[in-house]
């Protein structure tokens, strides 16, 4: 069994005896399915994981000027498998740092788009890379946007969508969105770790969906496979 975890925020985290007290007052038991998943979240449960992810970055991380994107350029090859013309790029749940800024150093696009239910807020963070509206030259289109109500009227040709599942309200509709929002052919550059929780043990504020490889895997059969490395993963939409 897993030690009860609850975490509301980067500095109000509770184990052992105190997350159990916390646990029987509030989980997420009642989103869960037989396995455990969690796929959806009401409107309520939502705008909670919103605030955790708002205070993470423009109250505790003021500081801060990258959110892993190193780390992940180098678990994705440096992006080697992507051509050096990527067309029109959408970054999808780009927080205030982007992985574009890594990936088009040495490469080209048509053109530039972030989203992000939080982008108007994040483009105030001291050190967002998008900040003046450009990120590496480009002029920059932002979308104020949960994942889900993403529908462009022009399909892209490269789309990224790293670690943003975990902090949506629908998972299913954020991963049609995503499919939805790349032409045929289109290059998906994905990262998602399975989320595997017992809600009665663990709660945690900013994440409140959960789901197993299986369900990843399902999603990522829509794409031939250019790159694999564990999680990370770049694909050319069938």
């Amino acid at each position: 069994m897993t030690d009860p975890i609850f975490v509301v925020s980067q500095v109000e985290i509770y184990r052992g005896a105190d997350a159990e007290r916390k646990l029987a007052e509030r989980n997420d038991r009642a989103y869960a399915d037989e396995n455990n998943a969690i796929l959806r979240v009401p409107d309520a449960r939502w705008a909670d994981a919103q605030v955790y992810e708002r205070e993470t970055w423009m109250k505790y991380n003021l500081g801060a000027r990258v959110d892993r994107n190193g780390v992940h350029a180098a678990a994705f090859g440096h992006y080697e498998a992507l051509p050096r013309d990527l067309g029109n790029v959408v970054e999808v749940g780009c927080g205030p740092f982007t992985n574009l800024v890594f990936i088009l150093e040495g490469r080209t696009a048509k053109s530039v788009t972030l989203l992000d239910p939080l982008i108007t807020i994040y483009q105030q963070h001291p050190n967002c890379t998008y900040a003046d509206g450009t990120l590496n030259g480009y002029d920059v289109t932002t979308v104020e946007s949960k994942l889900e109500d993403f529908k462009p009227r022009t399909r892209f040709d490269t789309l990224v969508c790293v670690d943003v599942l975990s902090h949506c309200q629908d998972a299913d509709a954020a991963l049609a969105a995503v499919k939805g929002a790349l032409k045929k052919g289109g290059l998906l550059v994905f990262h998602e770790a399975p989320r595997v929780i017992d809600p009665e043990r663990h709660f945690d504020m900013g994440h409140p969906l959960a789901y197993d490889a299986d369900y990843l895997n399902a999603f990522l059969e829509g794409f031939e496979e250019l790159y694999r490395e564990g999680n990370y993963f770049i694909g050319r939409k069938k």
